[in-house]
């Protein structure tokens, strides 16, 4: 994939940029609190299990360190849309650069539904060298106006 977009935009013209991309999930778990009981008698304790978490999107340029993030209440193709739109306008806001970003093969990721900013293209299926990600294979993504 980057091969591909550096024989599309010769030295000078276009910079090509790879990037990586994944989410984590920040949250609360209930806390399981002691409790008084008489002598031989089970403790009840009462308490709500809900699970409250955000899900942090980050983006990392591993040449440069530079990183981006976005801080979303869930993990779905619409807002995997809205953060590939704004890690594009934040990063490359005039659109002279080629983004390549590499993803994992999280579902939302290869989702029909998934609207790629324009001038990019959609995750390509194992664009990425068997192994190269935990899990095995990856995909990319390439942005910048015109890019493929």
């Amino acid at each position: 994939m980057v091969e591909e977009q550096r024989r599309l935009y010769p030295q000078g013209e276009r910079a090509v940029e790879v990037w990586v991309q994944d989410e984590t999930r920040l949250g609360l778990k209930p806390i399981v609190r002691r409790v008084w009981a008489r002598k031989g008698q089970r403790p009840l304790a009462f308490h709500r299990t809900r699970d409250e978490w955000l899900y942090v999107y980050l983006f990392v340029h591993p040449a440069s360190g530079q990183s981006a993030f976005l801080i979303l209440p869930t993990v779905n193709s619409e807002l995997m849309s809205l953060a590939l739109r704004e890690f594009q306008r934040g990063v490359d806001p005039e659109g002279r650069k080629v983004l390549v970003l590499l993803l994992d093969n999280a579902g939302w990721h290869r989702a029909k539904d998934l609207q790629v900013p324009p001038g990019g293209s959609a995750p390509a299926p194992a664009a990425l060298h068997p192994g190269a990600l935990p899990g095995g294979a990856g995909g990319a993504f390439a942005a910048g106006s015109g890019g493929q």
